[in-house]
């Protein structure tokens, strides 16, 4: 019983010992980056975000000029800008679908700014979904996807085809904007609280401004986390993202083929030389897990996406 009183006397000793040794030995530079020059702790060197002297969302200008615009789009700026996971992965997936949506947009006559609404929506996944339910990329609804073309069955779900769910997003998006005064701005605000909602704030307000609208938390927010996508990833290093062009994800290289007749996927990707997996990342609009399989015919064929 001395015994190990004795040994640990001595090894608190020790211990004391090592920690006021250890006081005393300078930190590597790598490792105080950040320590302020002033005293001997660590402090993290946090300065404010930079806010962009000028800004449009769709040729529309945002009135920076304006303090409470400034400190909205501020917060947003601020919470995008640190969240790294998110953001990073926003600016990694930009380089596989910035080209081919904006392609889509400009086709369909829709600013090519609306590429950042499905950003802050869904980080562009298609297989995001919502406590809602809202599916895909563009995060719609069943009956509004219907209404703007899309199919939405126990077999096919095109809200998750981020080509065919782009064009409807755009279809919605042309509408809001003819009922909304020719507005861009109060028609990407009317894809978060839907247009009869933003009429009738409209017209209960007394305005035709998003920018003097009182709206509910999240519609008041949507516009501000749009643009501070914008600002964050058409300058990403500006904002500390210094990821490569080739580090960011490739565009799908794919040609089309036709399916009709219904199959058993799995078998039907084994044909084209594909894993089921492969094919479904293709074509992430196939809905059954359960049977694999995929009812078509010679009156209602698919075109399924199969990699070059």
């Amino acid at each position: 019983m001395k015994f190990l009183q004795t040994f640990s006397y001595f090894f608190l000793a020790l211990c004391l010992l090592i920690s006021c040794q250890s006081k005393d030995i300078k930190k590597p530079k790598a490792l105080v980056a950040n320590a302020s020059t002033e005293s001997d702790g660590l402090h993290q060197n946090v300065t404010s975000i930079p806010l962009p002297a000028k800004l449009d969302f769709a040729g529309e200008p945002v009135p920076l000029h304006r303090q409470d615009i400034k400190e909205a789009l501020e917060r947003e700026l601020t919470i995008q800008s640190f969240l790294h996971s998110r953001t990073s992965l926003a600016l990694k997936r930009l380089g596989r679908w910035n080209k081919p949506l904006k392609n889509i947009l400009k086709n369909e006559h829709v600013p090519e700014d609306f590429l950042y609404l499905a950003i802050a929506e869904s980080l562009l996944d298609n297989r995001a979904l919502s406590p809602k339910d809202a599916m895909g990329m563009w995060q719609m609804l069943e009956e509004p996807a219907r209404k703007h073309g899309l199919e939405v069955s126990s077999d096919v779900d095109e809200r998750r085809d981020p080509f065919k769910a782009t064009k409807a997003a755009a279809s919605y998006l042309k509408e809001a904007h003819g009922k909304l005064g020719q507005n861009w701005t109060l028609a990407a605000a009317s894809y978060n609280r839907g247009m009869t909602g933003m009429q009738n704030a409209l017209k209960e307000q007394g305005t035709d401004s998003y920018y003097d609208l009182f709206l509910n938390p999240e519609t008041a927010r949507y516009i501000y986390r749009i643009l501070a996508f914008k600002v964050i990833l058409e300058s990403p290093e500006t904002y500390g993202y210094n990821i490569p062009p080739s580090e960011r994800y490739s565009p799908w290289k794919f040609k089309e083929v036709t399916l009709d007749s219904t199959a058993f996927m799995p078998s039907y990707a084994q044909k084209l030389g594909l894993s089921y997996k492969t094919l479904r990342e293709y074509n992430p609009w196939l809905n059954d897990y359960s049977t694999y399989m995929l009812k078509c015919s010679k009156e209602k064929p698919r075109s399924m996406r199969v990699p070059n």
